[in-house]
């Protein structure tokens, strides 16, 4: 049997996040315990995702990811909130969060979500993406992205919009050992080594287009 995905929830209101551990609890594959906040030194065991709920926290979100970098360096994170502004969910990913859902996400979103981040992929809410998308201009995009070719512009699109390397070779009516290449291509030319890096500076830079919906994908292995 697989080993379970541990999981930090960590949630300032009792009640809530009691709920939501026990609901989490049902699926076979996860082992999860909950904390109103980050720990000052360290978790009784380093989790493999965190789920933070921004709301009603004493500290704002760059001093909960901060702390969380200093005391579980290798925990992914996965932020939820009532609501957010687009320049949160943008600082959230560049200080290292690879996941942001509205609480109004479903139980199986939020462990579709889980599993995508753990596997080093993206997952951003898509009741998020008009707001996160206005005023993307997609013209100009080209123009700031000189290093990159227009079909690697729409690849790293859709890395940060959360889908694998099979999704996109789906949707590009490509073979998808030419996602690779591109993608390695990618990665060389913006001299970075992951797909969150990737998708951070696709989303940082104004590379989504205004029909671009970003989705919490079904999880595979990652590719």
């Amino acid at each position: 049997m697989a080993k379970a995905m541990r999981i930090a929830v960590i949630v300032q209101q009792g009640v809530f996040r009691a709920s939501l551990c026990a609901a989490l609890e049902h699926f076979p594959d996860i082992d999860v315990f909950g904390v109103p906040t980050i720990p000052e030194h360290s978790f009784p065991v380093e989790p493999d995702l965190a789920i933070i709920d921004l709301d009603f926290q004493p500290d704002n979100h760059r001093e909960l990811l901060r702390r969380l970098l200093t005391i579980a360096p290798n925990t992914k994170t996965c932020i939820i909130a009532f609501r957010a502004v687009p320049a949160t969910v943008r600082q959230c990913l560049s200080l290292g969060a690879s996941g942001f859902l509205l609480k109004e996400c479903t139980l199986e979103e939020l462990y579709r979500a889980a599993r995508t981040v753990v596997a080093g992929e993206i997952a951003v809410d898509p009741r998020l993406a008009g707001s996160l998308l206005k005023g993307v201009d997609a013209e100009r995009t080209v123009g700031k992205n000189p290093a990159l070719s227009e079909r690697e512009i729409e690849v790293i699109r859709l890395i940060a919009l959360g889908l694998t390397n099979r999704q996109i070779a789906n949707q590009l009516k490509l073979s998808e050992k030419t996602i690779k290449n591109h993608v390695s291509h990618i990665f060389r030319k913006l001299k970075i080594t992951a797909r969150t890096q990737a998708a951070i500076h696709a989303i940082s830079n104004n590379m989504l287009r205004a029909t671009d919906r970003p989705e919490i994908p079904t999880p595979t292995n990652p590719v």
